[in-house]
């Protein structure tokens, strides 16, 4: 039954990823073009698809090593079939274009920009942003160091998305005037258009406190070893653990024989490699059965109870 189940979900997710190869919004494909390679995905691809049929995040282009110039002479023909598009198409998205900083390909001009600087950034390369594992703080620009960062996509003139963004945002575009000019253009978190890292990772709040928790059990663990002190695990179905049963049962006779015999004292010739604790020699038959009362505890548990009963006289 298990195995039917299994193949029945890879038969979907096969058919979804051909679907999507399938589709395209603005002549850009809705799946990474293998930019970097089988990195794992952190983030949710059902809301970086439903954001770029949205208009409001570029779809995968294929990036250039250099742009294209128009008319393609023979060495750059091959260009229009690497990428499967028609001389139209090809020519409508790669007359002007755009270089990815972090990349250094060049694409459609019509792909990402961040919103405080106004710099071109790839799909691709926006993704593989996010915040550190370390730290709860932001993710910054990587051009101008401004924090929260956060793209916005500024759709052709052809495309269908183009008039709508042109109501909300009317000059913007890719290198306007406006942009130009206006160095100090600096779109707000909560603008509709604009996409913030954390927009396409919504469970990054939960995702960063599990990776949090799982390094401090690792550092605790790590900071354990080669110290002298005895690492003692709770068994979960018992409210005590050997060691605390021992401490309860004989500190209170502890403390008593101690008050009214005086206090113990224990140098390094009373104390045997076995663990064990003689008596004062000079001491008496019962006190010798008082001491030998505690033989079973170690030093540590000794010095523990000799903690508590200065803790009770004081």
């Amino acid at each position: 039954m298990g195995t039917i189940n299994s193949k029945s979900t890879n038969s979907r997710s096969i058919q979804r990823q051909t679907q999507l190869a399938n589709d395209t919004v603005d002549y850009g494909s809705l799946i990474p073009q293998g930019l970097y390679g089988i990195i794992t995905q952190d983030y949710d691809a059902n809301v970086v698809t439903k954001l770029m049929r949205l208009g409001k995040l570029a779809p995968f282009y294929k990036g250039l090593v250099d742009p294209p110039v128009f008319p393609l002479g023979q060495d750059q023909e091959s260009l229009e079939q690497n990428l499967c598009l028609d001389k139209s198409k090809f020519k409508l998205l790669y007359t002007k274009t755009a270089e990815c900083p972090i990349c250094l390909l060049w694409y459609p001009a019509c792909i990402n920009y961040s919103r405080c600087c106004h710099q071109p950034i790839c799909t691709e390369c926006f993704l593989q942003l996010r915040r550190p594992l370390d730290t709860l703080s932001p993710v910054y620009c990587p051009f101008c160091v401004r924090s929260d960062f956060g793209v916005i996509h500024t759709p052709p003139e052809w495309s269908q998305y183009h008039i709508a963004f042109n109501d909300r945002h009317p000059g913007f575009g890719p290198r306007t005037e406006k942009w130009t000019k206006e160095k100090r253009v600096v779109l707000n978190l909560d603008d509709p258009d604009v996409v913030l890292v954390d927009q396409v990772r919504p469970h990054w709040q939960e995702e960063m406190a599990d990776k949090l928790s799982k390094r401090r059990r690792h550092s605790s663990v790590l900071s354990g070893s080669g110290s002298t002190r005895r690492v003692v695990v709770r068994p979960r179905n018992r409210t005590m653990t050997a060691v605390s049963q021992r401490l309860q049962t004989y500190s209170a006779g502890y403390i008593e024989d101690l008050d009214l015999h005086g206090d113990a004292q224990v140098n390094n010739t009373n104390i045997r490699s076995n663990g064990n604790v003689n008596g004062n020699s000079n001491g008496n038959n019962n006190g010798n059965g008082r001491v030998d009362n505690y033989r079973q505890l170690d030093l540590e548990d000794l010095l523990i109870l000799e903690t508590i009963r200065r803790t009770h006289s004081n």
